[in-house]
């Protein structure tokens, strides 16, 4: 499967990208366009409200889209939202991915992609079609890998985030009152032929000055080495970098 044309799409509003969208249409790549058109409804109707209510244009608000992989078999999305409104706290700061199938125009489950040893059990009532389904917890394996590359990259074993790291392996949610492991972002990343890992905003915020934006490129190799599909690593490995124009630096 060849990499796929996409066709940018005018901004919703200052500061505010709109998805990148296939340039081709079938049955597939149509249920995709679907998906992102439903995904974009809430923040489009919240960013509106705030418009109307504030009686401004809402110009602290933005979105930045990145595309780091389109094709072969995968379309990978990162998006960064950030809002000013306080009734509208979804929107503060978040920071998701949107990754679909091109065989299917479904968003893919890592579960099903990702060996269970390195990404556990799925949870109960997990949809990968649910909004509020950005991440997944981590395995001891998935958070060893983490900080395994992640001091490798920083280079700096007394780094605070790799400290804090490597004595825990979870943390207190606030929001459940309960002991929680960390979780992970996850995209596919054609111009490193990697998988992306982010660090969620799970930390106490003294080790989220450290470990906040803490992201790791997980290699071929080590993809290997973990158990993944023969399949899996041959599609990161033909992938070609998205043209710059659809990417975003902080997502490569």
């Amino acid at each position: 499967m060849p990499s796929l044309k996409l066709k940018a799409q005018p901004d919703f509003a200052k500061n505010i990208n709109n998805f990148p969208l296939p340039a081709e249409n079938n049955a597939v790549l149509d249920k995709i366009r679907k998906d992102i058109i439903l995904n974009d409804k809430t923040f489009k109707e919240s960013l509106l409200s705030c418009r109307e209510e504030s009686g401004t244009g809402a110009d602290n608000w933005f979105r930045n889209i990145s595309v780091t992989m389109a094709g072969p078999r995968y379309l990978s999305y990162v998006v960064f939202e950030n809002s000013t409104c306080e009734w509208a706290p979804e929107f503060e700061y978040n920071q998701y991915s949107l990754v679909y199938d091109l065989k299917t125009g479904e968003r893919v489950d890592w579960f099903a992609v990702l060996p269970k040893n390195l990404i556990g059990n799925k949870p109960q009532n997990y949809k990968t079609t649910d909004r509020s389904i950005r991440s997944t917890q981590s395995t001891l394996k998935i958070l060893a890998l983490f900080k395994t590359q992640y001091i490798k990259e920083m280079d700096d074993t007394e780094n605070e985030c790799c400290d804090c790291l490597n004595i825990r392996t979870n943390y207190w949610d606030k929001q459940s009152k309960k002991i929680a492991p960390f979780s992970f972002l996850l995209w596919l990343n054609a111009k490193e032929h990697s998988l992306t890992l982010v660090l969620q905003d799970n930390l106490p915020a003294h080790e989220m000055r450290e470990c906040g934006t803490a992201s790791v490129n997980v290699t071929l190799n080590m993809l290997k080495q973990n158990g993944v599909s023969r399949d899996f690593l041959n599609t990161l490995k033909n992938a070609t970098a998205v043209p710059e124009k659809f990417r975003n630096a902080a997502a490569d």
